[in-house]
């Protein structure tokens, strides 16, 4: 029996690994005069409920990172139009209409910068939710009414939402576009996650129209790669995968408390791995420079 705490979206909260059924250990040999590090590890994956948590957690942490490096940015919500003649897009369509417009936009916003999260309405229609940065637009929206034909009017200050409706009127025949300003970046990314949380929770009628991923973003969407310091610093001589139970499970169970705290198991961002990579350069032009002066 579904109880109401399993049907309900815990955004960021902390999910144990101990349910997962591809849970294990990994363990990381940095030198043979010590004994291994071990980390725990999980599937990660959507359809394993102790897990899905932590991913929807790491999503929106991409999202959060994203925005605060973007500078201004927009919350744009794209919508389908709806009635009882009209087909309901299915994913195929959806991507075919999102390059489109993406390739029109990028005309005149070439740094067009984007993170997109799909919801199904009660009725099944798409609406796109989209944190987008780099558009020329200094301006959301104008004062024209929104009537039928408000994507023809003139538009004096060159609003973001007049650009963006002309397009996806002319792509899907739908003028309804939403745009507002993101006004903080953890705000943004909750307001998304909570589309993300509810398509996992509801799966049923996104897999009917082929949305097998919920989520996408731009190529250039900023990214925070964060790295153990031992794999930053490439240590590692050996790597080793082990699911638990077992004799071998059951000693790196009780590893994990010793290898907490441990430096190499550290994690650095981008400027620490840059640091490691710079070493790394200069190092090996040394070694070049002596080869050629011996």
């Amino acid at each position: 029996m579904t109880t109401r705490s399993d049907r309900r979206p815990h955004i960021g909260g902390r999910a144990s690994s101990q349910d997962c059924p591809r849970a294990g250990y990994v363990m990381l040999t940095y030198d043979e005069d010590y004994d291994p590090l071990v980390v725990e590890t999980r599937c990660k994956t959507w359809g394993c409920r102790s897990c899905r948590d932590k991913v929807l957690a790491a999503v929106k942490r991409r999202m959060e990172y994203g925005c605060s490096m973007i500078g201004s940015s927009w919350l744009i919500t794209l919508t389908y139009r709806s009635g009882p003649d009209i087909l309901v897009p299915d994913a195929d369509t959806v991507a075919g209409d999102q390059r489109l417009l993406f390739r029109f936009l990028k005309v005149r916003n070439p740094n067009l910068t984007w993170f997109k999260v799909v919801e199904l309405t009660a009725r099944g229609i798409p609406h796109l939710h989209l944190i987008v940065g780099g558009l020329i637009g200094t301006k959301g929206r104008c004062g024209s009414p929104r009537t039928s034909n408000w994507v023809d009017q003139e538009c004096n200050i060159g609003c973001i939402q007049h650009e963006w409706g002309k397009a996806w009127q002319a792509i899907t025949g739908s003028y309804v576009v939403g745009v507002s300003a993101v006004l903080g970046d953890r705000g943004a990314a909750a307001y998304l996650a909570k589309y993300l949380a509810k398509s996992h929770y509801l799966r049923e009628p996104y897999e009917a129209l082929g949305f097998k991923r919920r989520w996408s973003c731009s190529r250039n969407w900023p990214r925070a790669n964060v790295q153990l310091r031992g794999s930053a610093e490439e240590l590692w001589k050996k790597v080793l995968v082990v699911p638990k139970g077992g004799r071998i499970g059951v000693y790196l169970e009780t590893r994990m408390e010793a290898s907490k705290g441990h430096a190499l198991l550290d994690e650095v961002g981008p400027e620490e791995i840059m640091k490691v990579v710079r070493r790394a350069k200069l190092s090996g032009l040394r070694k070049a420079a002596e080869k050629q002066h011996a």
